[in-house]
């Protein structure tokens, strides 16, 4: 919600809700993070859960994957709900319940090592790599779904920022669609985020003159550290006027 700050947490120490899922027998367990309740607004602590679950055998093309790196953005907040619910309380003895949790786990675009493969070459133990799975530290999926980092991701969660989703959705936004001339100029909004500050150093490199807007006076400040050539406030400023004014500025 824009504009509205994140309400204090209710009990930040409180522990997280925790279900064990019968491992008897397992070759490896695995403990993911799922949604326990929908939150009300900004996400607390309590509003997730730890399940303990066995992690299935590997078939053929699967590698199993250690996670190094997760990725928390934005967007994740749109697919939790809203409204401050209660969900059904998992309990890892029922009968459907692995489909129950399936169903709530947390994911996104990952940083992983291969531990065990029963792929490809190309993709041996040890390897990095960057996919999109749940919020689990081992999780088992086709190795055609993950990729193998290269000697440029350093450091290895490069891979879920500048050179991740959020780098790519900046350079093909700005160079496939927008297509600027260089002596344009840019506006960024919400410029500080994890894409905005991309495409606004872009911008730069590209020979536009760049201009962002942020949530703070700090984040404005670090607006003109990373190079833009104007920012404001826009908690504190009218966007249009703001733009008209250092649009004339920039002239």
């Amino acid at each position: 919600r824009a504009g509205v700050p994140p309400k204090p947490h209710e009990n930040k120490d409180a522990p997280l809700t925790r279900v064990q899922f019968d491992t008897t027998g397992a070759h490896r367990t695995t403990r993911c993070i799922y949604q326990h309740r929908i939150p009300d607004g900004f996400p607390e602590v309590q509003d997730f859960g730890i399940a303990t679950l066995p992690v299935p055998a590997l078939r053929p093309g699967d590698v199993m994957v250690e996670s190094k790196f997760v990725s928390v953005d934005p967007y994740m907040r749109a697919g939790m709900g809203g409204g401050g619910q209660e969900l059904e309380p998992l309990n890892g003895s029922a009968p459907d319940a692995l489909g129950q949790l399936l169903a709530r786990l947390v994911g996104g675009e990952n940083v992983g090592k291969v531990v065990e493969s029963a792929g490809p070459a190309e993709i041996p133990v040890g390897t990095l790599v960057r996919g999109s799975w749940r919020w689990c530290e081992v999780a088992v999926l086709p190795a055609s779904l993950v990729f193998p980092l290269d000697s440029y991701h350093e450091p290895a969660s490069s891979a879920l920022g500048v050179l991740g989703m959020p780098g790519r959705t900046a350079y093909y936004g700005l160079f496939e669609v927008l297509k600027p001339e260089p002596g344009q100029v840019l506006f960024v909004s919400g410029a500080h985020g994890a894409t905005g500050a991309v495409v606004g150093q872009l911008g730069k490199i590209a020979g536009l003159r760049v201009l962002g807007s942020a949530g703070s006076k700090q984040k404005v400040q670090e607006l003109y550290d990373m190079g833009f050539d104007g920012a404001f406030n826009y908690r504190e400023e009218d966007a249009q006027m703001a733009l008209k004014r250092e649009d004339r500025r920039l002239a």
